[in-house]
């Protein structure tokens, strides 16, 4: 059987686990979502067997890692305010990033953090001069390009 037979395994068996578990712990208001705890542990265990070379499938670790990030990047954008979803291509390019530093941490951060500075101040100056009639053109379309139908 091949190592993503066990990964997925361990997500499904996770998922149950933490269903029933918080079905019967859990009595406070606070939810959490069983499927996304799976995914995220899952990728975390194997993550650290890969660190120690133990599990060398890096494909699905990114894959499993992928799916974390748009969990919490739609998690996040509901709960800001509408003119803050401005920030949502830099939101996800960081989020991007630090899910790669994860499988290759040498491999890049002086380029990757210096087009994230460079993204996340542009979008910054953009938002700051939000009342100016052009800037605020292309905030709109910025904000109506992710809208939900």
């Amino acid at each position: 059987m091949t190592t993503t037979f066990y990964v997925l395994i361990n997500i499904i068996v996770l998922f149950f686990f933490l269903l029933i578990g918080m079905s019967i712990f859990n009595k406070s208001k606070r939810k959490f979502c069983a499927i996304c705890a799976s995914v995220f542990l899952t990728w975390v265990f194997f993550l650290f067997l890969n660190w120690i070379n133990l599990f060398n499938n890096k494909v699905i670790i990114a894959l499993l890692i992928g799916q974390s990030i748009t969990g919490i990047y739609y998690a996040i954008e509901k709960k800001v305010k509408e003119e803050l979803t401005l920030f949502r291509l830099p939101f996800l390019i960081t989020l991007t990033i630090i899910g790669y530093a994860l499988l290759a941490p040498k491999d890049y951060i002086i380029k990757n953090i210096l087009l994230l500075l460079f993204l996340w101040v542009l979008y910054l100056f953009i938002y700051l001069y939000r009342n100016n009639k052009n800037i605020n053109f292309i905030i709109k379309k910025i904000i109506e390009c992710c809208k939900r139908w």
